[in-house]
């Protein structure tokens, strides 16, 4: 008799989720978002990346085509035109390798993805099937497709099943370090994972604090310098120890778990210093709300081989007051200590950070608990003949 899927947990939360894959060539990123011009910023600066490196930004409303051209998606936007779409286009379908596109409802975008890839719609037989998306990762391994799901997602379901319903040959139940997989892990390629380590942020934060205080000591800086760093220096430290609190209190598997499991598996861990996060008591694992999460991110290979990794902006930097000016005088802030980290496996140049106008992803992250990752559906181009 099959273990059920125990709901009570997850009714209580919306809360947004993400089905995808490791790094591949994509042929396009789907986006239903319309919370206004913010918004469309996310989308446009999106499709300026994919016109540069090689994938295409349709955006989805449940009438009518998928739309590429960004003037007329931009009057959608003036015009707020309501999309009908719920905007966190993960949390609708998953594309599976097998060619199958997964849904909770006949929805307008499941039917559009099933379309463009010519793929079968299947229809969740009951809402005991149905997946949190963000637990879900299709990862190719030594030319085999391989499913990652998280450990609380796998309630209800056997390994047959699920490698029969995603055409899939193996499967990988993860333990939970976040809500969801997208939350605190992100596959690459050639085995290679993304994972984040929440020590090494705060090794980062004391680093960056003890280097404002050496800049100070051995440069005559005038007093309005002088104050500009302390000011960041003292948000650093509140930072610091708040975040320090919220990792005790996080009950969640540790980056060291994380590491070990992968590695059991035949897989490598790259541990990087990606999230800041209050923690939120539940059961059966913590939430928590993120003011930063450079893991949440969309992975596109590039035809030369390079990969380009897309994330959301945080607005820790503008609040810590960390200037361009200063972060060259103390050699941090929080993009370059993940960029720093990421940099012997994907090109700095390569790294993008994306806010939408007035912190929109920002905002979106600490609020909703969804990012950039959430908001998009992710098209390889395996998918297209």
């Amino acid at each position: 008799m099959k273990a059920q899927l125990n709901t009570s947990y997850y009714k209580s939360f919306s809360v947004p989720s993400f089905k995808g894959y490791d790094a591949r060539p994509l042929k396009g990123v789907i986006v239903t978002l319309n919370d206004g011009m913010d918004s469309f910023s996310v989308v446009n600066d999106l499709k300026k990346i994919g016109d540069k490196d090689g994938f295409k930004v349709f955006y989805a409303v449940e009438k009518g085509k998928l739309l590429s051209d960004i003037k007329k998606i931009k009057n959608l936007f003036e015009e707020k035109i309501q999309a009908a779409l719920y905007k966190w286009a993960q949390d609708e379908v998953i594309l599976a390798p097998n060619k199958t596109v997964h849904s909770d409802r006949n929805s307008g975008l499941a039917n559009k993805i099933a379309g463009l890839t010519k793929s079968k719609l299947q229809l969740t037989e009951s809402s005991q099937s149905r997946f949190e998306g963000g637990n879900l990762f299709f990862v190719k391994k030594d030319g085999k497709e391989e499913l990652f799901i998280g450990k609380n997602d796998f309630l209800g379901h056997t390994i047959d099943d699920l490698k029969q319903k995603f055409g899939v040959e193996k499967i990988h139940v993860v333990p939970q370090a976040d809500y969801h997989l997208d939350l605190f892990m992100r596959p690459l390629k050639d085995g290679k994972i993304l994972i984040c380590d929440d020590s090494m942020t705060i090794k980062a934060l004391n680093k960056a604090i003890k280097s404002i205080q050496k800049y100070i000591e051995t440069n005559n800086c005038s007093k309005t310098e002088k104050n500009e760093l302390l000011a960041v220096k003292e948000k650093l430290q509140t930072l610091l120890k708040e975040f320090k609190k919220d990792v005790k209190l996080n009950h969640n598997f540790s980056a060291d778990n994380q590491e070990k499991f992968f590695k059991s598996i035949g897989y490598e861990p790259i541990r990087v210093p990606s999230r800041i996060y209050t923690t939120i008591p539940n059961s059966p694992c913590d939430d928590l709300s993120h003011s930063l999460n450079y893991i949440n991110a969309i992975v596109h290979e590039k035809a030369d081989g390079d990969l380009v990794f897309i994330t959301g902006k945080s607005a820790l930097d503008e609040e810590c007051g960390i200037t361009k000016k200063i972060s060259e005088k103390i050699g941090f802030d929080f993009e370059k200590m993940f960029v720093d980290a990421v940099s012997p496996y994907i090109k700095k140049e390569n790294i993008k950070f994306i806010s939408g106008d007035n912190n929109y992803l920002a905002n979106l992250l600490k609020k909703e608990e969804g990012g950039l990752h959430c908001l998009c559906n992710e098209i390889p181009e395996e998918f297209f003949i």
